[in-house]
């Protein structure tokens, strides 16, 4: 080996190494869909980790008394989104499923059943 060279070799080394970590944990990084109930009056659901720009339909569904409402939203560049559903109140006894469907494939859900106090047998 010509002087010198080694010590080149460990600095390749060493660089491909941290290339490679690099790579990983940026894959590693990328998290699904997911709602979030952000408040209740008015009912307000943040959607995070959506594809960029996406058009998002969010569909919610109350159990009691029973009510659907539908809105459209387009996610940030971020894939981030807020909707407000101003015309459906959720009392503590309502039960309560939201699920947000992309365009581009991305698909979430958040469901909060009624207080157990609530159900009645």
């Amino acid at each position: 080996m010509l002087p010198g060279m080694s010590r080149s070799i460990s600095f390749l080394a060493a660089g491909l190494c941290a290339a490679l970590a690099l790579g990983t944990a940026s894959s590693a990084g990328t998290s699904a869909p997911a709602l979030r109930l952000t408040a209740m009056q008015p009912l307000t659901i943040g959607g995070a980790a959506f594809k960029s720009r996406e058009l998002v339909t969010v569909r919610v569904t109350r159990s009691n008394p029973p009510a659907v409402r539908r809105s459209e939203v387009r996610a940030t560049r971020l894939g981030a989104f807020t909707v407000q559903v101003a015309d459906l109140r959720v009392g503590r006894c309502s039960g309560l499923a939201v699920r947000a469907t992309g365009a581009r494939g991305s698909v979430a859900t958040l469901k909060r059943p009624p207080l157990p106090a609530c159900i009645q047998e």
